[in-house]
């Protein structure tokens, strides 16, 4: 756990826990998603998760951050991990624009 001076508390072992078990629920749903867990040394833990078949081809990185799975596409609880994968999967499905 690291302090960040205001009293709030961040516990790396845990977000990346977090992680590893949305990775798995992930891969629950099947291709063609694929998540892969990043951990850098000098920065957060984060799920790369792509979703790519012929029409689609999208990729976001996903933190977890107190009591939510966080990136680009919005916020789902860590409290239903398999609900947030489906929400990812879903949103990751749709074809961006541009």
């Amino acid at each position: 756990m690291i302090g960040d001076g205001d009293g709030v508390r961040w516990d790396e072992e845990a977000e990346t826990l977090r992680l590893v078990a949305l990775a798995g629920a992930l891969r629950g749903l099947g291709p063609p998603l694929r998540a892969s867990l990043l951990t850098p040394r000098d920065a957060a833990p984060h799920l790369e998760v792509a979703y790519v078949d012929a029409r689609v081809q999208n990729v976001v990185n996903v933190s977890a951050f107190g009591g939510w799975f966080v990136c680009l596409l919005g916020l789902a609880p860590v409290a239903d991990t398999a609900g947030a994968a489906r929400w990812l999967a879903g949103e990751l499905a749709v074809p961006q624009a541009g």
